[in-house]
């Protein structure tokens, strides 16, 4: 066979002289009757082939007087072997011989595409990066890679012939023989332990590690087998291990960090409701309880996050009714006003949205406090956050006399509405006033994305 695309070097796999096996050799084309052989048409030299090619030392020492050969081809027409035939004596290109000739081709096209179909398959299942056992129907492994030898400690030999369990940990092996039997009964391709990370395997010295197993059967001559390609996932394991430990770290530090903050803003909070304490002016007064109230506000949202599970996202709907019962206890005039808090569950907000929509929800609470119920009566707050297809809705309405008529978006000099004006276009949402039965504020925003702030 040549050895070589430009077949100028061969190599015998058969060579027989006088019906005896001689060692195969390798020998340069160039010079001998190979270089002449081509696709399609039987090369015969039907007498004096020593002669005819000096240099072929082994026509010589044979005495060889006659010679044919036919190239052999696979299935796609690539040149692959020479069939020769030398004679001491001379032939003839009869059609006998060359059907001879083509009928022993065939035959050795077919059987070298075997060989070749075994050895990659051989190839494949020897140097596979997983370890490959092929099991029986009685779960005996017959047959393992060498990457399976290095990865349980055995070799081979100690392997074949035994009972798939004794690669388990002990604990696994006993229930381990029911489930192969029931797997056999409808064997098909699949993870082993339905895809489940807690798979392990046991090696020759009794250590144990983490395993990823898929299992193939396949039906053979000898019967239903199962090939079971078992990775050591050690690697993996320590490093989702490593993962999980760095994110309860992280979420540690960011809770005491939401946590840092709210102490913060309370003790800011503390500190301009104790000042507002100290001021006569009744002005300057209500300005210090208004920041505090902001204040408040977002020292709110870190305590929630604080006390959430998730640090990413705030259950706002519990948010809009703690927050409106602080600000309706924190009015002289709350005692006249009841509060009605319709929120759906679990209205989920990131931080980037809630504090914005919280301080929003704060100055509209706290102006309907402020302006809406002054006249002694009694009256009703209403607070409503809704989940809508297009996002979310936060209305704030009160049954007092209304806006006043000179109330013109844009262009009011109260901080409150310039605040809620500022942070509407912050949320990118939708302000919407009525002033017909008192006032109503209708604000519609999305979640706000996550901006890189680095």
């Amino acid at each position: 066979m040549p050895l070589n695309e430009e077949r100028e070097r061969f190599r015998t796999l058969a060579l027989v002289v006088d019906g005896v096996p001689l060692p195969n050799i390798e020998y340069l084309a160039e010079g001998t009757p190979c270089a002449e052989v081509g696709v399609g048409t039987p090369h015969v030299v039907p007498s004096g082939a020593a002669r005819r090619y000096p240099t072929d030392s082994m026509l010589t020492e044979m005495t060889v007087e006659a010679y044919a050969a036919l190239a052999v081809v696979d299935s796609k027409g690539s040149h692959k072997a020479h069939l020769g035939v030398m004679s001491r004596k001379p032939l003839q290109a009869s059609p006998q011989l060359l059907s001879i000739l083509q009928l022993f081709g065939v035959r050795l096209s077919a059987e070298m595409e075997r060989q070749q179909s075994e050895q990659r398959f051989h190839d494949l299942f020897e140097f596979a990066p997983d370890a490959i056992l092929m099991t029986n129907r009685d779960g005996i492994i017959t047959l393992v890679n060498r990457q399976a030898e290095q990865m349980f400690g055995y070799t081979r030999v100690e392997l074949v012939g035994q009972p798939v369990e004794i690669l388990m940990p002990q604990v696994k092996a006993g229930s381990h023989v029911s489930l192969r039997q029931k797997y056999m009964e409808t064997a098909m391709p699949r993870h082993m332990g339905g895809g489940r990370s807690n798979l392990q395997g046991l090696r020759k010295d009794g250590s144990v590690f983490p395993v990823d197993i898929s299992l193939s059967p396949m039906q053979t001559d000898a019967g239903m087998m199962v090939a079971a390609a078992v990775r050591d996932i050690s690697e993996r394991v320590k490093a989702e291990s490593m993962v999980q430990q760095s994110l309860r770290e992280k979420e540690t530090l960011l809770k005491e960090i939401h946590h840092r903050v709210k102490n913060n803003l309370q003790v800011i909070s503390s500190l301009l409701a104790m000042r507002a304490d100290t001021v006569e002016d009744a002005t300057a007064r209500a300005l210090l309880i208004e920041s505090q109230h902001r204040v408040r506000a977002m020292a709110m949202i870190h305590e929630r996050l604080y006390q959430s599970d998730s640090l990413a996202r705030v259950d706002f709907s519990d948010y809009v009714s703690q927050l409106a019962t602080f600000l309706h206890r924190n009015y002289a005039t709350s005692s006249l006003v009841r509060l009605l808090v319709d929120a759906d569950e679990e209205v989920m907000l990131n931080i980037d949205t809630a504090i914005p929509a919280g301080l929003i929800l704060n100055e509209l609470v706290s102006n309907a406090f402020k302006h809406a119920f002054n006249d002694g009566q009694s009256h009703e707050l209403s607070v409503l956050l809704k989940q809508t297809d297009a996002g979310v809705s936060l209305t704030v309405a009160d049954d007092g006399p209304g806006l006043p008529a000179s109330f013109e978006t844009g262009k009011t000099e109260s901080l409150g509405m310039e605040l809620v004006e500022t942070l509407t276009a912050q949320l990118k949402g939708r302000l919407t006033i009525a002033s017909t039965a008192g006032a109503s504020f209708r604000l519609d925003f999305t979640e706000l994305l996550y901006v890189d702030r680095s």
